[in-house]
């Protein structure tokens, strides 16, 4: 993450940052840092490819895999990575915009504290940090944590011993209702579950995060009328990073093949095709 908190103004629509595949399920971490890396790679809009062996997959690396209301922030129709704001006391904090889930001209936020720390740990942020250098809108936002509605093991288990079909209640059907549509409905299985409320430039959102892990909540607009697009500028001087407008037709890109990472103009010729005269570093 490291790396991608200095590129992350580079991902856009047909030139996303490529973090490698998911280790989800391959064993050697805890259920904490599982559910930290799938939500860092969602949140970074990284594409999610498993690279685990699905026959020896368990109960809780499913529910990490199949949690929707992550997916969605990975496939969110604004498609922008979300942004690196600061370290404190081991702590990193994330933030990006969302598509409105409200009908509000307020974007929704998705809102990420990473504890690098080897011990459980309480993290604040206030929504000036949040917001970077925007300006904090009047809204008041709701504070939905997006793993409170993660399935139960048994859950999982039941899924994977009798199938999707038979505990169709229980998952997002993404073939049958597409993510960019759950959103624009407000599908609750795509927003988590409410843990309070914020607004104001020192509202604060304070949590309690495990030892290498994380919480992830998006913030939705539900008073006022304010119009903000927060920034995908980081504030900080140590990793900042910058978005390049979409609009120009060449961009510096960032990709991987091999482990190898590369740099180089890419002209974007649709929404899903570039070409790329890469330069290997």
């Amino acid at each position: 993450m490291s790396m991608q908190a200095t590129i992350s103004g580079y991902s856009a629509k047909g030139g996303w940052n490529d973090l490698d595949m998911l280790e989800v399920g391959n064993g050697g971490m805890t259920d904490s840092e599982y559910v930290a890396h799938f939500s860092m790679w969602s949140t970074a809009k990284s594409p999610l490819i498993m690279g685990n062996d699905m026959s020896k997959l368990t109960a809780s690396g499913y529910s990490i895999l199949a949690n929707a209301a992550i997916i969605a922030v990975n496939q969110d129709p604004l498609g922008v990575a979300a942004t690196y704001r600061w370290t404190r006391n081991n702590v990193q904090l994330w933030s990006g915009p969302l598509v409105s889930t409200t009908g509000s001209s307020t974007n929704d936020v998705v809102v990420v504290l990473f504890n690098n720390a080897g011990s459980a740990i309480t993290a604040s942020a206030n929504l000036s940090d949040i917001f970077g250098s925007s300006n904090v809108p009047s809204s008041q936002f709701e504070i939905r944590d997006l793993w409170a509605s993660r399935l139960s093991d048994s859950q999982a288990q039941a899924i994977m011993n009798d199938g999707a079909a038979a505990h169709a209640s229980w998952l997002y059907n993404a073939t049958a209702q597409s993510y960019s549509t759950g959103l624009a409905q407000g599908n609750s299985m795509l927003l988590g579950g409410i843990v309070g409320t914020v607004s104001g430039a020192s509202g604060t959102i304070s949590q309690s995060i495990p030892a290498t892990g994380c919480r992830v909540f998006r913030l939705r607009a539900i008073s006022g009328s304010s119009t903000t697009t927060i920034t995908a500028t980081t504030t900080t001087t140590t990793m900042s990073s910058t978005t390049t407008s979409s609009t120009q037709p060449q961009q510096t890109k960032w990709g991987q093949c091999g482990g190898q990472g590369w740099t180089g103009p890419t002209q974007c010729v649709s929404p899903s095709t570039c070409q790329m005269q890469n330069r290997k570093r």
